[in-house]
């Protein structure tokens, strides 16, 4: 029997609610969450923008939205509601109700007013294109083999190493993180660290994770006493028929200068008693694959990370700039943010922009996703109308919204929330 999602009430969760949360949460992603991570989850959990559906008593669906910076365009940072803890209790799957939180949560971050965008990282990445997220970054995920030689990397003989454990570098690092995140010089999709429980977060070291594995280190590259680079990470031993077979296991790796960021690369990359290299996340123009003598070593996977969702599409193309001067009207569709269809007069250049309605001819027609999968620089509208999924109206309308979207580097988003 099927039910509709209105049939099941909609309320904040309340903290005394966590067991219960946890729990389903467990048992929608398969797997269950250690105690120390369950921890800061809980104090980092956004009880104040949760949303939770209940059968009777039962918790039965939940979504929540974390307050977040973000790297846009424009070397500036912006709020962006971080969309998360997206789940369903299994056996109520099917009958609307991510729907329901979606909706709900995009009208109430709406009349809120706090942020213009939304992200989120998707789980499976066939289900948020229908409430509006656009895919607006990708990574790379590497395992490079050992022996890898870098080939002619930048050197600073002023530069040096140091080793301490991860646990004990949050005050050490957190600089050059935010030197990387939130200079005017930070990727778009960078995220800023504006709490300790992030910062716990990153550099947690649960028993559960370690195994057979070494306790999680991080590697300082100083130059006198500043940090200029750091990479969190563990080795994971394993022998075969008394060979060493071990892995080093990246969390992550930051440079704020390129010489600084080749000597983490090497140093990883020959690291005693193992066979590989592994890091989850790189961004796709890295130097990395430049500086690998064999690219193919790397055995470079292309992978989807942080989807944007535009909340209020005026504001939002206002709150970054763009390559280029661009003069163009949008025909927007949102099927669910019904105060964003229509026509919208975009005037911007890399000085900043305005965006306001417009009774205006379109240039451009485009899907509320479009714009999000653009949003950071890394989409195409050309792209799109080569899909089908967006008209020129004018011609050479979705090259010149290409260009002046674009942005220089790549967009990259550092870690999943």
């Amino acid at each position: 029997m099927t039910h509709a999602a209105t049939s099941f009430p909609i309320r904040p969760i309340t903290p005394d609610e966590w067991p219960v949360m946890r729990a389903m949460d467990e048992l929608a992603f398969g797997g269950p969450m250690p105690d120390e991570a369950a921890e800061i989850e809980k104090e980092l959990f956004p009880w104040e923008r949760s949303l939770g559906s209940y059968d009777g008593d039962l918790l039965v669906g939940a979504a929540a939205a974390f307050r977040l910076r973000l790297a846009v365009p424009g070397g500036v940072v912006r709020p962006m509601a971080g969309v998360t803890w997206v789940a369903v209790r299994p056996s109520y799957r099917r009958r609307g109700l991510t729907r329901a939180h979606m909706q709900r949560q995009l009208h109430d971050l709406y009349e809120a007013g706090d942020e213009a965008i939304a992200g989120l990282w998707a789980s499976e990445p066939g289900i948020y294109g229908r409430f509006g997220y656009g895919l607006a970054s990708h990574s790379l995920g590497v395992n490079i083999e050992r022996p890898a030689r870098l080939v002619d990397p930048p050197t600073d003989a002023t530069l040096r190493i140091r080793l301490i454990p991860a646990t004990e570098a949050a005050d050490t690092i957190a600089p050059l993180y935010e030197e990387v995140a939130t200079s005017p010089a930070a990727r778009p999709g960078m995220l800023a660290r504006d709490e300790k429980l992030w910062w716990r977060r990153a550099t947690a070291d649960h028993e559960k994770d370690r195994g057979d594995a070494t306790v999680l280190m991080c590697l300082l590259v100083e130059r006198g006493s500043a940090v200029r680079g750091y990479a969190t990470y563990r080795m994971r031993s394993k022998w075969d028929s008394f060979r060493a077979r071990g892995t080093v296991e990246v969390r992550e790796l930051y440079g704020a200068e390129p010489a600084a960021l080749a000597m983490l690369y090497e140093f990883l990359l020959d690291v005693d008693l193992t066979a590989e290299t592994s890091i989850w996340n790189v961004p796709v123009d890295d130097p990395l694959l430049t500086w690998l003598g064999d690219r193919r070593a790397a055995q470079p996977r292309l992978r989807d990370t942080l989807y944007i969702r535009l909340i209020d599409v005026p504001r939002a193309l206002s709150e970054r700039s763009y390559a280029t001067d661009i003069d163009l009207v949008f025909e927007v569709t949102d099927d669910i943010c019904d105060w964003n269809a229509g026509r919208w007069r975009l005037q911007a250049g890399p000085d900043g922009a305005s965006c306001t309605r417009t009774d205006a001819p379109a240039d451009l027609a485009v899907p509320v996703t479009a714009l999000g999968a653009s949003y950071l620089g890394s989409g195409s509208f050309s792209a799109g109308v080569r899909a089908g999924r967006v008209h020129e109206v004018r011609e050479s309308a979705a090259a010149s919204a290409t260009v002046a979207f674009g942005h220089e580097v790549a967009s990259f988003c550092p870690y999943i929330f």
